[in-house]
């Protein structure tokens, strides 16, 4: 996984999973069979309910990826999983924190390591593990640069909040430091309690990811609408991925529709004649 570029948590989270699939089933992961890996994904999180379509997707995606590796290494002679059915996609929708709340929450936040952790989330849009490990020497020249996933190098605008605050923050090294390991940056975990514990305090039931809803969705309305502008500023491979974090309000939507042209011709009445069409059509009969 890492030789095909995929991220420490990508990795991290499909070898805990195949561990955690063995110790459910009590099995061995390389010789289960596919009514184990049946059982797993419909498996309970508490009596009568069910694992979400959510996890189940991604479940089977990571499964499907680790039987496909041992059958194309030789360690089995087939996948286990082409027995089962594909989990049908799960729709996704928007669902970026409003204005009102990022207002609280910034009213409400009393450190300034803390504020610094919303407004890149807010104003760069950074992901909770590009937040953790950021340095003052990834602000250069007016441009913010950031690895996202899959190691993929950006660069961004600095927005004027970013600016303005990264001149009480360290210069060079990270932002935010672990305090047991200060050479160390906090984890992705850290991030999203610290942004968590402040949006209840905000009384806003929101997640730290939300701040990046939020972000999306305002840079597309500031571009105009323009979703290339919005996917290259969100860092999606794909606009379909943008889409999923870009959010068309009741407003938005209903002007759109009134904005739709009205088209005044006549419809043609039933059992309503002109004379003219009768004459031909006794014409062509004769």
């Amino acid at each position: 996984m890492r030789a095909a570029g995929m991220s420490e948590r990508t990795v991290g989270n499909r070898v805990s999973l195949v561990g955690f699939f063995g110790r459910y089933a009590g099995v061995d992961a390389c010789s289960a069979e596919w009514k184990d890996l049946a059982a797993f994904l419909g498996r309970e999180v508490a009596p009568g309910q069910r694992i979400s379509p959510g996890t189940r997707q991604v479940n089977y995606t990571d499964l499907d990826a680790w039987y496909s590796w041992l059958a194309a290494m030789g360690y089995r002679s087939e996948n286990p999983v082409d027995k089962l059915h594909k989990p049908r996609s799960v729709k996704r929708y928007p669902r970026p924190i409003t204005t009102g709340q990022l207002e609280r929450v910034l009213d409400t936040v009393n450190r300034l390591r803390t504020r610094a952790m919303v407004l890149l989330g807010a104003y760069q849009g950074l992901r909770v593990h590009e937040i953790a490990k950021f340095r003052g020497e990834d602000i250069e020249s007016g441009w913010l640069h950031v690895v996202g996933k899959g190691a993929k190098p950006a660069r961004l605008p600095v927005h004027p909040e970013i600016a303005e605050i990264a001149l009480e923050m360290p210069r060079y090294g990270y932002w935010f430091p672990s305090y047991r390991f200060p050479d160390q940056p906090v984890t992705a975990k850290s991030v999203c309690t610290v942004i968590s514990k402040l949006m209840d305090r905000a009384d806003v039931a929101a997640t730290a990811h939300q701040l990046r809803h939020w972000y999306g969705t305002e840079v597309l309305r500031a571009a105009g609408g323009n979703l290339r502008i919005a996917q290259e500023l969100l860092r999606h491979d794909s606009p379909a991925t943008t889409a999923l974090y870009t959010l068309v309000d009741d407003d938005e939507a209903r002007a759109a529709i009134m904005g739709l042209p009205r088209v005044t011709a006549q419809p043609a009445i039933a059992g309503v004649v002109d004379a003219a069409s009768v004459v031909r059509r006794l014409r062509i009969a004769a």
